[in-house]
């Protein structure tokens, strides 16, 4: 699909399936559901190698090693702190102190970021100034 779309809009497209599919994981209260989200969550993937594919470009040769450790670790920071986060904010919203019983919270707060990521992408792949990585 990217070379249809090009890279910037499967960025965003990728994003925005994505946070659909949280969103929809969320907001699911049967098991049916779940499976309704999983095709758009998992047409999400077009956004990494897009976004990869428009950093590798605005990084010269000799960073290049950088740029994909450098996303890499951030990646891996991720999977690290999302989890613990997450899992506590579950255990919040499904016990008796809880606000409000939503057990779809982390998805919720999955579906946020997701779409805040989207509109800072497309505020820099937007722009009229390139920005300088590298």
């Amino acid at each position: 699909m990217t070379p249809k779309l090009g890279d910037r809009m499967s960025v965003l497209l990728g994003l925005a399936v994505m946070a659909t599919g949280y969103l929809g994981f969320s907001l699911a209260g049967e098991g049916w559901v779940m499976l309704v989200f999983i095709a758009p969550f998992a047409l999400g993937s077009l956004a990494m190698p897009a976004l990869r594919s428009i950093l590798s470009h605005r990084v010269g040769a000799d960073a290049q090693g950088e740029l994909q450790g450098a996303m890499s670790s951030l990646m891996s920071l991720t999977a690290i702190v999302a989890p613990v986060f997450l899992t506590q904010l579950f255990g919040y919203f499904t016990s008796a102190s809880a606000p409000v019983y939503f057990p779809g919270a982390p998805f919720m707060t999955a579906a946020v970021l997701t779409m805040g990521s989207a509109v800072v992408v497309a505020g820099v792949l937007f722009s009229r100034r390139e920005p300088v990585l590298g």
